[in-house]
């Protein structure tokens, strides 16, 4: 059985209710929230403290370096040609 590489977008997923990701509740919404509120606020923690950081962009692993603008132009190459 193969896995996908990457996780399915907010159109592909369907949850346990049968609703798009498109359609969440409020108790998801906040959820959602927050974790995109705690991942800012990561990001410029490490931004402040002169580290870098790795995220998901695009279909790519991305690393963002404290002085690069918030738009990194390359995504990170893997070693295993992905």
């Amino acid at each position: 059985m193969t896995l996908p590489l990457r996780p399915p977008s907010p159109d592909e997923y369907t949850g346990e209710s049968g609703q798009s990701m498109n359609t969440l509740s409020s108790d998801n919404q906040r959820a959602l929230d927050a974790l995109r509120s705690a991942v800012t606020k990561a990001l410029d923690r490490k931004r402040r403290l002169g580290q870098y950081a790795v995220i998901w962009r695009d279909g790519h692993v991305v690393r963002i370096n404290p002085g690069d603008d918030a738009q990194p132009p390359n995504p990170v190459q893997r070693k295993n040609g992905g």
